[in-house]
């Protein structure tokens, strides 16, 4: 559950591409009528940009269920003589806590894919995601998750963290269609934690990220 302000940044460098590189910021405030969230992130250069906007908002239902929707907004820029446009979308998803040990949860993004995109013939993708989360024991999980794109085949991911006592944490991770591997590391300071972290696709190379993540005490 959520219960302070929380902030992160992350970069993510795509195949050690600049062009490639995702800026992102989140926060999160909580209220007592829930729990509100504001995203942003961009990735292009000058001939080719997106930047995405999300303003979600999610609340408990009882001491076992979670919902929450999001507002998506995604602007996609081209160079000079092919202009820009801005695509409106949502996503909502769930989390049920069926055991102490074990989490399941939901996620739909784009329903709506067959409504087309403002002058042109294209479409927003719809993309599903099923996932859980299972305790093994105070400091080792693991997870999995299911992920259908209407674009792809579907993909599988899964994952495996071991916290070092409180102040550190090392992952783990495989995904399918296309075949990636993944690891980090993560470190606490105080109110805040850095995450650094390392996908490696079999073709096109490493993707490095980092992430600074702060929550209020």
């Amino acid at each position: 559950d959520i219960e302070k302000i929380a902030a992160a940044v992350n970069y993510e460098n795509r195949f050690l591409v600049r062009e490639m590189g995702i800026s992102s910021i989140t926060t999160i405030l909580p209220t007592g009528y829930g729990v509100f969230g504001l995203a942003f992130n961009q990735i292009g250069s000058n001939l080719y940009s997106q930047s995405f906007v999300g303003l979600a908002y999610g609340r408990d239902f009882g001491e076992r269920l979670r919902a929450g929707v999001r507002l998506n907004a995604l602007h996609t820029r081209l160079s000079e003589n092919y202009g820009s446009r801005t695509d409106i979308s949502f996503a909502a998803g769930f989390n049920v806590n069926l055991t102490k040990e074990l989490t399941i949860a939901a996620m739909l993004a784009n329903p709506l894919h067959k409504i087309m995109v403002k002058g042109s013939d294209e479409y927003l993708p719809a993309i599903y995601r099923l996932g859980l989360h299972y305790k093994i024991e105070k400091n080792l999980f693991i997870t999995a998750e299911a992920e259908k794109d209407m674009r792809y085949k579907p993909s599988i991911r899964t994952g495996i963290e071991y916290k070092l006592k409180e102040f550190a944490a090392v992952r783990a991770g495989i995904s399918t269609n296309p075949l990636n591997h993944a690891f980090g590391f993560g470190f606490n300071f105080g109110s805040f934690t850095f995450d650094i972290s390392a996908v490696r696709h079999e073709v096109l190379g490493y993707s490095p990220q980092a992430s600074l993540i702060w929550i209020a005490k």
